[in-house]
């Protein structure tokens, strides 16, 4: 795989950018000129060890079901987007260990983004719902929301965006 230097660069040409010196620079200029593609994103896909717990997870922080197959599937839906949890095969999830607490997998690529009205009110009943803020992270602030960093029941790390506003 080309060095993201060399990827930032071949961006910054298919999007006919002009070449910059500052590395920072030119990386943040591809970013925002890329930004625009994430709008085809329609959500997120979730392999379970166990289905039940994290649809029962992903509803009580605010979406709505909108599909789904017992033991197979759940199709969570939040405005425009969804995460489809699907149960990882029989054949597979003996070989999952989730431990008590489960171990945070934050060494993950991407992350998806849940939006709340309150993140206070979520913070509340996580622990009842077998999640748990982030150990050691704090709320920020990005792109006019306030962010949280929490853990799922199978230590899946999701980001809970509030609007500031509220």
């Amino acid at each position: 795989m080309p060095a993201p230097q060399t990827l930032m660069s071949h961006a910054a040409k298919v999007l006919s950018e002009p070449e910059f010196t500052d590395a920072a620079t030119s990386a943040n200029v591809c970013y925002a000129r890329l930004w625009r593609y994430f709008a085809m994103l329609k959500g997120a896909v979730l392999y379970a060890k166990d289905l039940k717990k994290l649809r029962a997870f992903y509803l009580a922080i605010g979406g709505k079901q909108t599909d789904g197959i017992d033991g197979e599937f759940a199709a969570i839906s939040n405005a425009d987007t969804e995460l489809i949890i699907l149960q990882v095969p029989q054949t597979i999830a003996p070989q999952i260990v989730i431990e008590d607490p489960p171990v945070v997998r934050s060494g993950t690529p991407m992350k998806p983004i849940i939006s709340t009205i309150s993140i206070a009110d979520v913070l509340e009943i996580l622990p009842e719902i077998g999640g748990r803020p982030v150990p050691d992270m704090k709320q920020w602030k990005f792109r006019q929301n306030l962010v949280q960093d929490i853990v799922d029941p199978e230590g899946n790390v999701v980001q809970l965006w509030q609007p500031e506003s509220s």
